[in-house]
Parts: structure tokens; sequence; C-alpha cells
């Protein structure tokens, strides 16, 4: 990967507008595929192309939430153990849940915790609620405040 760093705020501000722009660009390629898929499979027979979908974006992508969007529209199941779609639940289910499909984008069946920000308070009162908790056990246990 060749890195071209920016060597003033404009540069930067351009930079970071074109990864935004990339990222909405990908995930609504990887909504338009994952609905084709589904086409594909209810006129074919053939959902194979999912797991080369999930598989193929790799690392840095909701994955989770692209698996729960097939399960969920198109019936793709995984068999225990497995790390890949193994079956479907027919053609009528794909029917069934095409316009759902089509209507919720694939980023939004998993949530994730958004990223909230780190601040010392918050460690600050964790390390306190544990130094309380040791005090309590070593007030009621000799033996563990000499561990403690």
């Amino acid at each position: 990967m060749k890195y071209t760093l920016p060597t003033n705020a404009e540069e930067l501000t351009k930079l970071v507008n074109t990864a935004i722009t990339s990222a909405t660009t990908m995930r609504n390629k990887v909504q338009i595929a994952s609905v084709a898929i589904l086409h594909h499979a209810y006129k074919c027979g053939d959902w194979t192309a999912a797991n080369t979908l999930v598989e193929g974006l790799g690392h840095g992508v909701k994955r989770d939430s692209l698996v729960e969007y097939f399960v969920v529209n198109g019936g793709l199941t995984i068999a225990e153990g497995a790390k890949e779609f193994t079956g479907w639940s027919g053609k009528d289910f794909i029917k069934e849940n095409f316009e759902n499909a089509k209507e919720k984008m694939w980023f939004d069946y998993k949530k994730s915790t958004p990223f909230s920000g780190y601040t010392a308070q918050k460690e600050f009162d964790k390390l306190i609620k544990k130094l309380e908790a040791m005090k309590k056990l070593a007030n009621e246990d000799a033996e563990m405040a000499e561990k403690i």
C-alpha cells in the first residue's frame, strides 16, 4: 500500500471525504450485490455466491451483519460447525422476504456499539470499584488480605 500523506488541512479534508465516499459506495455496492444474489438464488436455485461475497469482503467489513442479512432475507442456513452457508430454505422464502431485502440495508442487521470515546474518569471509576471490592474481600478474609 502506498501512503500519500497530506501536507495541509485542505488536503487532509479531501482525503477524509474521499474515504467516506468510498465507504458509502462500498456499502451500496454490497447491498446491490446481495439483492442480486438473492434474485439469482430465486431464479436458479444457486445461493453459493453469498459465500463468495462474505468471504471476499474480508476484514474491516461487518461480515456478521451480511451473514444475518442472508439468513433473514434468503433463508440461507449454516450447519453447526460450518464457516459458510451450507443450505437454504427455498425460493418461496426469498419470495416472501425479497422486498425487505431491498429496503433494509445489509449493515443494519447486526448493530455494533458505537465508539463512545475514552474518558479517564470512567476508567478511574472502574478501578475504584475494583479496589472497594478487594478491600471488602480483605476485611472478610485475613488470608486473602495478605495476598492483596
